[in-house]
């Protein structure tokens, strides 16, 4: 298995939350994954496109930020997910106590 690092020191823009930061990582995200790579392995050459292309080629941003970001992403759509089924699960409840209350009235 062989690894080339890119190393790259770079200005983050200071962002105020996650509003903000979670855009700016997915367009990072975004840039990269549309990027052309080029694989320079004896036994491929090809271009490599997405994060995971020709001879297993896998390219990403990676930064002390990102990692939590990331967390802040998938908290974001879990908590959606999460309410949207506990609001389904309390609909589902009133209608049945309701029906419940109507067949004994």
């Amino acid at each position: 298995m062989h690894f080339d690092v890119i190393l790259k020191d770079s200005f983050l823009q200071q962002f105020s939350g996650p509003s903000e930061h979670i855009p700016a990582m997915n367009r990072v995200k975004r840039l990269i994954s549309e990027a052309s790579f080029k694989v320079s392995n004896s036994s491929s050459s090809s271009n490599a496109n997405n994060s995971s292309g020709a001879g297993g080629v896998r390219v990403f941003p990676l930064s002390m930020g990102y990692t939590q970001w990331e967390t802040d992403e998938v908290i974001a759509k879990e908590l959606v997910r999460n309410l949207g089924l506990a609001m389904g699960e309390e609909a589902l409840k009133f209608l049945t106590l309701c029906s419940a209350i109507l067949a004994f009235h």
